[in-house]
C-alpha cells in the first residue's frame, strides 16, 4: 500500500510587529535557537561559575530540533499520517474576539516580543485530548502557565494542571466548569474559544514539537526581559563595579536555557556502562597513608572548641606544600600536588595575627621559607556572607585559569558561609554549591565545622542543619577529641572508603617549646594500654609483695583481696589483661612480674 504524497505542513505564524522591525521569523523564533542567543549572552564567562552551569546540557539537542522551514517529526503509521494530514491543514484563523485577552504588547525596544500563539493553541488541543500524557511532559521541559504569551491560554493551562493533580479528567467539560467556578470562563473567550482550542487538532502526535515551540519563545522572552532590565541598571549605575558586575551576572545565569526536555537526553552524559573514561578518583590528602580525600568531594573537619581544628587545616596546608617527600611533622597527614593546581584557604574565624601564624607554621611544618605561587590563603573574618559567595565564585574562576584547576580548597570557617546554619532554604542551595564546585572544579572541597557543645567531650552532631547536610553529603568526617592530658586524636567518625578508628588515630599535643602541637608516638590504643599497663603493675606489685613467684590460685586470691572483688572471675579477668599488656609472666608453671 502506497502512502500518498507528503505535503509540507505550514508555517506556525505569529502576528506582524506595529513597526516593520521584527523580532521574529515566520515561525515566530529570532534568527538562532532560544539556547543559542543565551549562550551569546552568557559569553564573557556568565556561565563559567558554578551556579550559571547547566550539568545536564546536551549539545546534540538543538541539532535534533526542527529547523524552522521544517515540518514537525513524520508519523510511522497511516492512521497517524492521515491525522496529522488534517491537522497540518488547520481550519480559518479565529477572529479577533476569540484571539487573546491581552494583545501581545510591544517590549521596551518598541518589538513585539517573539511568541507564537498557534503552537500555544496546539498544545493546549493536545492537553485536552491527552492531559496525562502531554501536561506532564510539558511540565518536565518547564512549562508553566506565564510560559503561555497569551494570558488566556496560560489561564486554561493552569485549569488542566489543577486537574490533573487533583486526578480528574482533562476533558473540555471539566475545564469548562472549573473555569465557570472560578469565574474565568467569560475572561477566557467563553465556551466558543474552548471549542475552538479543542478542535485543533485530531491528534497529540506533534505534541513534542508544540512543547518545544512554546518552550523556545518563552526563553526568548525571559532573556529579553533580562537582558533589557539589565541595560537598564547600567544607565542606572551608582558605584561598586565588581559587585554590580556579579550581580548581573547572576540575573542572567538564571535564565534556564537547558537543551532538551527528555530525561534521558539529558543525562546521557552520565550514564553508567556506555564506554565513557572514567578516571579513578585522585587522592588529594591521606592520614597515616589511608587516603581521605579525593577530587570531587566534600570533607569536614570537625570538633569541639580548642581541640586542634585549625592544627589540623595547617598541616593538611603544610602536606601539600611539602609534597610527598615532606620529612616535617604534619600530625600524620601526606599529600601531593605535582601539577602545581590552585590550593585555596579562606579563614573566616580568626583575626588576622592568628591567620598569619596559622599559615607560617604550615610553612614550618614543610620546611619551607616561602609559599609556592599557586597557594592562597586570606583571612576573610568580617566579609558579608553575600559578598563571600560572590568572592568564592570568582576566587576559583581566576585561580583555576592561572593553575589550570584546582587542588582543593579549604573553607575554615564553613558556617560563615550562610546567614543561618539553621535555616533549610539558606543551606541547602549552598550545600549543592560546595557539591558542584568539587564536581565542577575536580578539587575537595574542606570544610571546618563546631560540634554541638556536650559534657566529657562526647558530642557528635555537628551545628545545625548545615552540620547534618554536611555529614550526608561528605566522603569523610576527619573527627578531633582531646583528652585530660591535652592529647588530641584526629580519626575518622564516617568514611566512605577505609576508615581510620579513634584508637588507631593520630595523636598530637600542643609543644610550648615548638611553639606549635606535634605528633606523639604510638595510637590512642596504644597510649591507652599503656596506661591500663602502669595501673595493672602497680596492683600486681602489691600482691607479689616480697614473693619472686606465685601459683595461679595465689595470684587470683591476691588480686581479689587487693582489688577488694567479689568474685573469682573478676579477679581472673584481671590476671588475664596483665598478661596480655605484659605485665606478669608464666615461666614454669609459675607467675612472675616482668622487669
Amino acid at each position: 500500500m502506497r502512502l500518498p504524497k507528503r505535503r509540507e505542513p505550514p508555517a506556525l505564524e505569529t502576528p506582524e510587529a506595529p513597526d516593520r522591525d521584527r523580532t521574529t521569523t515566520a515561525e515566530g523564533s529570532p534568527n538562532g535557537s532560544a539556547a543559542s542567543i543565551a549562550d551569546n549572552v552568557l559569553d564573557f564567562e556568565f556561565v563559567d561559575g558554578v551556579n550559571g552551569a547547566d550539568p545536564f546540557a546536551d549539545e546534540s539537542f538543538e541539532s535534533a530540533r526542527p529547523a524552522p522551514e521544517s515540518r514537525p517529526p513524520e508519523p510511522t503509521h497511516l492512521a497517524d499520517y492521515e491525522r496529522a494530514e488534517d491537522m497540518l491543514h488547520p481550519e480559518p484563523e479565529p477572529s479577533d474576539a476569540n484571539r487573546a485577552i491581552v494583545q501581545p504588547a510591544p517590549s521596551s525596544l518598541g518589538r513585539t516580543m517573539p511568541h507564537s500563539l498557534e503552537a500555544e493553541e496546539y498544545l493546549l488541543s493536545c492537553c485536552l485530548l491527552d492531559g496525562a500524557d502531554v501536561i506532564s511532559r510539558a511540565r518536565d521541559a518547564g512549562i508553566s502557565p506565564r510560559s503561555f504569551f497569551d494570558s488566556k491560554h496560560g489561564v486554561v493551562f493552569d485549569v488542566l494542571c489543577r486537574l490533573l493533580d487533583a486526578g480528574q479528567p482533562t476533558e473540555m467539560a471539566n475545564v469548562a466548569e472549573e473555569l465557570k467556578t472560578s469565574r474565568q470562563l467569560d475572561q477566557v473567550g467563553g465556551y466558543a474559544f474552548l471549542a475552538q482550542v479543542s478542535s485543533r487538532i485530531p491528534t497529540t502526535a506533534q505534541a513534542g514539537y508544540f512543547i518545544d515551540k512554546v518552550r523556545e519563545q518563552a526563553l526568548l522572552r525571559e532573556i529579553i526581559r533580562t537582558a533589557t532590565s539589565a541595560v537598564e541598571d547600567c544607565y542606572g549605575f551608582s558605584g561598586g563595579i565588581d559587585e554590580f558586575v556579579d550581580g548581573i551576572r547572576e540575573r542572567i545565569a538564571t535564565v534556564q536555557v537547558g537543551h532538551g526536555t527528555s530525561a534521558i537526553l539529558q543525562l546521557a552524559g552520565k550514564r553508567a556502562g556506555v564506554g565513557r573514561v572514567i578516571n579513578a578518583a585522585q587522592v588529594r590528602f591521606a592520614l597515616k597513608g589511608t587516603p581521605v580525600c579525593t577530587a570531587g568531594n566534600i570533607a569536614m573537619v570537625t570538633a569541639l572548641q580548642k581541640v586542634g581544628k585549625s592544627a589540623v587545616i595547617g598541616a593538611m596546608l603544610g602536606a601539600v606544600i611539602g609534597g610527598p617527600d615532606c620529612s616535617g611533622d604534619c600530625l600524620g597527614f601526606s599529600s601531593a600536588n605535582p601539577a602545581g593546581l590552585a590550593v585555596l584557604h579562606l579563614d573566616t574565624e580568626q583575626a588576622p595575627a592568628d591567620h598569619e601564624l596559622l599559615f607560617a607554621t604550615a610553612l614550618r611544618r614543610a620546611n619551607r621559607s616561602e609559599a609556592p605561587a599557586w597557594l592562597y590563603s586570606f583571612g576573610v573574618k568580617g566579609i558579608a556572607v553575600d559578598q563571600l559567595r560572590r568572592l568564592l565564585t570568582r576566587l576559583l574562576r581566576e585561580t583555576r585559569k592561572i593553575h589550570a584547576g584546582i587542588h582543593s580548597l579549604f573553607l575554615d570557617g564553613v558556617a560563615d558561609f550562610t546567614v543561618d546554619p539553621n535555616d533549610p532554604k539558606d543551606v541547602n542551595p549552598f550545600v549543592t554549591q560546595l557539591e558542584a564546585i568539587g564536581s565542577e572544579f575536580e578539587c575537595t572541597v574542606v570544610g571546618v565545622l563546631h560540634l554541638n557543645p556536650a559534657p566529657q567531650n562526647q558530642s557528635t552532631k555537628s551545628r545545625g542543619h548545615l552540620g547534618s547536610q554536611l555529614e550526608r553529603k561528605c566522603e569523610v568526617d576527619i573527627r578531633l577529641t582531646k583528652d585530660g592530658d591535652g592529647v588530641s586524636t584526629v580519626f575518622t567518625a564516617c568514611a566512605r572508603h577505609s576508615p581510620i578508628f579513634e584508637q588507631h588515630g593520630q595523636r598530637f599535643r600542643f609543644d610550648k617549646d615548638a611553639m606549635m602541637h606535634v605528633s606523639l608516638d604510638g595510637t590512642a590504643q596504644q597510649a591507652k594500654d599503656e596506661r591500663k599497663a602502669e595501673h595493672l603493675r602497680e596492683i600486681a606489685e602489691e600482691v607479689f609483695g616480697e614473693a619472686s613467684s606465685l601459683r595461679a590460685s595465689a595470684l587470683v586470691s591476691g588480686i581479689k583481696s587487693v582489688c577488694k572483688l567479689r568474685s573469682d572471675s573478676g579477679a581472673e579477668d584481671k590476671k588475664g589483661q596483665m598478661a596480655r599488656l605484659g605485665v606478669i609472666q608464666k615461666c614454669a608453671g609459675l607467675w612472675t612480674l616482668t622487669k
